[in-house]
């Protein structure tokens, strides 16, 4: 895999290029991956230069190749600027197929790997995107997937910024909790009970969630759980003065 020795990256480069920089041994392991046979007797600049050839005209062959669990990384890249990267879990055992591919660089840092793309793979990619699928019943599927990791995102980021949750989360991380009704205690307990419930259920939404979303930085989900946890230990404390009076 081609690797960046400084952030963000800042120039663009195309697959042809990638490879060159990366050994030749690596560059034969992408075709495999590819399933194309090739001979190991070609210089690197044959090897790459058919590459790039297959990038171009015959991208369904290196998209056949890509496995479900990284389809989320693609889609991500191809909806960002070049500086944007997907931080994934460093694994120098077990590289990614699209670093072996060499449609991303990478910046290896001490237990994360921060995935970019180059401007000239990605627009390839999206007007590959655009042309006839009928040809390529896996890239049929790999198309179906990235809209699924891009819906499946959209629905993420409009509940995280609904108004009902800002409304939500403002109330219990507001810099005094709420205080007793003392005119009506019982309601204010309702209140409680019910902020109790919806956070409860988001809670359990997320773990619902956790299944489908791969490749998430390390402790994304545990990070969002130990928040609702102290969510709703806010809320009991606000319960409590009133649970004798239920």
């Amino acid at each position: 895999m081609l690797t960046l020795r400084q952030e963000p990256l800042d120039q663009d480069l195309t697959i042809k290029e990638m490879a060159m920089w990366d050994t030749k041994a690596n560059i034969l392991e992408g075709y495999r991956l590819m399933g194309c046979e090739i001979s190991k007797s070609y210089t690197k600049d044959v090897l790459t230069t058919i590459l790039e050839d297959v990038f171009e005209h015959q991208f369904g062959i290196i998209a056949d190749a890509i496995p479900h669990d990284e389809i989320h990384i693609i889609s991500e890249l191809l909806q960002n600027p070049r500086e944007h990267y997907v931080e994934v879990k460093r694994d120098d055992s077990h590289h990614l197929n699209i670093q072996k591919l060499h449609l991303v660089v990478t910046y290896i840092g001490p237990t994360t790997w921060h995935i970019y793309m180059p401007d000239s793979i990605r627009e390839r990619i999206k007007q590959f995107f655009d042309q006839s699928l009928v040809d390529y019943p896996g890239l049929q599927e790999f198309n179906r997937l990235v809209d699924e990791a891009n819906s499946l995102r959209d629905e993420i980021d409009k509940f995280l910024f609904s108004d009902q949750l800002r409304q939500l989360l403002d109330i219990l991380t507001a810099p005094q909790s709420p205080k007793p009704n003392t005119a009506d205690p019982k309601s204010e307990s309702a209140k409680a009970k019910y902020y109790d419930k919806k956070l409860r259920e988001l809670k359990q939404g997320f773990k619902s969630a956790e299944p489908r979303i791969q490749g998430l930085p390390p402790g994304s989900i545990q990070k969002i759980l130990d928040n609702l946890d102290s969510y709703i230990e806010a809320v009991d404390k606000v319960k409590q003065p009133w649970e004798k009076n239920d």
